[in-house]
């Protein structure tokens, strides 16, 4: 009911009563009524855009997460995370029995909290980075792999994505505890200077990595121009020490071939357009009737897409390269492959940082009976998920951009071998053993 709408109705019973000190009392009354519902309108205006933002952010993760999440669930979450995220910070008090509300009543706490906090002198941080933390916080809640970055970090992203560049020469991937794993290029200034494969990365130039996303540590890596970047590492030793690592240009290949009598030895370091393309081409030059392994050794993967084509080079048409599990149901990916190339004998090197699409060529090849690929190493790292990276709307529902949009990068599939193997979180163990004969 509208400010005039309370008067008036409070008036007409004034009037029935015909005593002037109750009229008084009720306008009054209406008086006190208007005010809280005037304040209501205004804090509903403040801090539209940064809600509309959360709510475009909250729709993409119902439609698109595999977790299968509801509306309610994201809202919890993000209030629960976000008071885990700021710790002592947190001087918003939630409601009891907060997960047994509706999403329409947990919407009405999540923005009465977040403008709370961003009132607070405690939190200190404005009401769009509180959404962004809240939303950030939440992703980590679901896997290791969804986040959500700023626009501002994803545009550097961009910016240092290319496969030849100006850098220090190391590969981030994530951890099994919210950390980084180091995966230097051989032969590079990281490796040089001391950066193991498997150090667990620490810092960037005194910018602790703990909290941070994948999206922005490769940004920090990606700054400060040609100056050298400062790595504080844990090495698998669990001595700590900061590296300082020169930036050179790097030429980056993701395919290595090595030739000794045995046969020929084809590393492939990363799964892109380019890094297949170069298999194939590689293997156009390798006679069939000698012995390839396959160097799988350090790959974190790539696309899904470069690494169905990746396994089909070995396989014929028709033959099941994985099955992908996704919200619209089971996908089975096939080979298309008419002339597949047929080595004599066909082993395997992996290792615990082999992952996603890496272990998805694995399963397939090992799979595959006429083959008899064999593999040689460690239990690979464990990534049977995929991700979708959305950028998601500063818009209203107008179409107005009223605020920075971001990006959100959610799982939105599970791979599965063609018999239905399952390596996510569990990793490949190899078929072979731990050390090649």
């Amino acid at each position: 009911m509208t400010w005039l709408g309370i008067v008036r109705s409070q008036l007409r019973f004034t009037f029935s009563l015909g005593r002037r000190s109750c009229e008084l009392a009720v306008l009054l009354l209406a008086f006190l009524q208007v005010t809280p519902l005037l304040g209501a309108e205004k804090n509903a205006i403040e801090g539209r855009a940064e809600f509309q933002l959360f709510r475009n952010a909250m729709q993409d993760i119902v439609v698109r997460c595999i977790y299968r999440v509801s509306e309610r669930d994201v809202l919890v979450g993000t209030l629960k995370a976000l008071k885990k995220e700021l710790g002592p910070k947190f001087t918003a008090i939630l409601p009891p029995g907060l997960e047994r509300k509706d999403a329409e009543e947990a919407w009405l706490v999540y923005q009465q909290t977040l403008r709370e906090l961003a009132q607070s002198a405690d939190t200190n941080q404005s009401l769009k980075s509180l959404v962004e933390l809240s939303l950030r916080g939440y992703c980590r809640t679901l896997d290791r792999y969804s986040t959500y970055d700023d626009y501002e970090t994803w545009r550097k992203f961009q910016e240092f994505g290319e496969p030849d560049y100006t850098g220090v020469g190391v590969t981030v991937i994530e951890g099994r505890e919210q950390d980084f794993v180091c995966e230097p290029i051989r032969g590079g200034p990281a490796e040089r200077a001391g950066i193991d494969e498997g150090d667990r990365l620490i810092a960037v130039n005194e910018r602790s990595a703990r909290g941070a996303t994948g999206m922005l540590i490769r940004t920090w890596l990606g700054e400060s121009g040609k100056n050298p970047v400062k790595l504080r590492v844990r090495h698998r030793n669990g001595k700590e020490e900061t590296v300082t690592v020169s930036k050179e240009q790097i030429q980056y290949t993701p395919v290595s071939v090595e030739e000794n009598e045995s046969g020929v030895q084809i590393a492939l370091h990363q799964i892109t357009e380019r890094g297949v393309a170069d298999l194939r081409n590689s293997l156009r030059s390798i006679d069939p009737s000698r012995s390839i392994t396959l160097d799988l050794r350090g790959c974190s993967g790539g696309t899904l897409q470069f690494a169905v084509v990746a396994a089909s080079i070995f396989l014929p048409a028709e033959t099941v390269v994985a099955k992908l599990e996704t919200l619209k149901g089971t996908e089975t990916l096939l080979s298309t492959n008419a002339t597949p190339y047929k080595p004599a004998k066909l082993t395997i090197l992996q290792d615990r940082l082999t992952a996603s699409g890496a272990e998805l060529i694995i399963a397939a090849l090992r799979s595959y009976a006429p083959l008899k690929a064999e593999s040689y190493g460690e239990k690979t790292y464990g990534k049977g998920v995929t991700q979708d990276v959305v950028k998601v709307s500063g818009a209203n529902s107008a179409g107005e951009t009223v605020v920075q949009p971001g990006i959100l990068t959610i799982t939105d599939s599970r791979i599965y071998g063609p018999n239905g193997e399952v390596w996510d979180q569990e990793g490949l163990p190899p078929s072979r053993g731990e050390i090649r004969p």
